[in-house]
């Protein structure tokens, strides 16, 4: 049994509950886990097992690289088509030179973890619209957003963006933004629930993106 020390929030519904801490023990590894539960239907042992395994979040480390790569080549955009994994970005070869901060969701397995998520925070590039980063002095860009697909609607992406968020608030930034394909529904339902708002869309190339605002000091800023 796994001892958690300073428990902060507790958040649970019919199937799971999520539980974020902070470990005096290992600051870096454990920042939260999803422990899911059974519901009162029968389920095979399989199924079972599996809802009681814990997923914890914490920062990315160097050993994680193969593994990133192998997430990502799991994990296929609304747009992309073909069986061919998606174009591969050369800034996830230089974690620790891009982003700001790195965190990646994992599971025991065996002996060992696998990797099941990942997000980024890195200082918002040009493509973010001006609306979103003028007149403010620091601002986070949410990016490189992936959950398995074994892994999904199990509260994964909450935990990683609340994380992220936890992080941003802990640093006094004024604002995190992102953005998701606009037809891409499910990323759209996440950062909502998580406290973003949608303002706007651009288009870049045969794309149109929704981005959203989450303002930790002023107002909501509509493109």
């Amino acid at each position: 049994m796994r001892v958690i020390s300073s428990l902060l929030a507790l958040e649970s519904s019919t199937t799971s509950a999520r539980i974020t801490w902070f470990s005096r023990r290992a600051p870096d590894r454990v920042e939260g886990c999803i422990l899911h539960r059974p519901q009162t239907r029968l389920l095979p042992p399989a199924r079972l097992a599996r809802m009681l395994e814990v997923i914890s979040v914490r920062r990315y480390r160097e050993a994680d690289r193969p593994h990133i790569r192998t997430l990502h080549d799991r994990v296929l955009p609304p747009w992309h088509k073909g069986p061919e994994p998606p174009g591969w970005f050369t800034d996830l070869e230089r974690i620790e030179e891009c982003y700001l901060a790195f965190w990646v969701a994992v599971e025991p397995r065996g002996d060992g973890e696998v990797l099941v998520g990942m997000v980024g925070a890195d200082l918002p590039g040009t493509d973010v619209p001006p609306g979103l980063t003028e007149g403010r002095t620091s601002v986070a860009h949410l990016s490189r957003m992936r959950i398995a697909p074994e892994c999904r609607r199990q509260g994964v992406g909450a935990l990683l963006c609340r994380t992220l968020i936890d992080w941003a608030v802990g640093n006094e930034l004024e604002a995190v933004v992102t953005h998701t394909p606009s037809n891409n529904p499910p990323a759209r339902s996440l950062y909502r629930k998580v406290g973003f708002a949608e303002v706007g869309t651009t288009v870049v190339g045969p794309a149109e993106l929704m981005w959203f605002d989450l303002p930790l000091q002023g107002e909501v800023r509509n493109l």
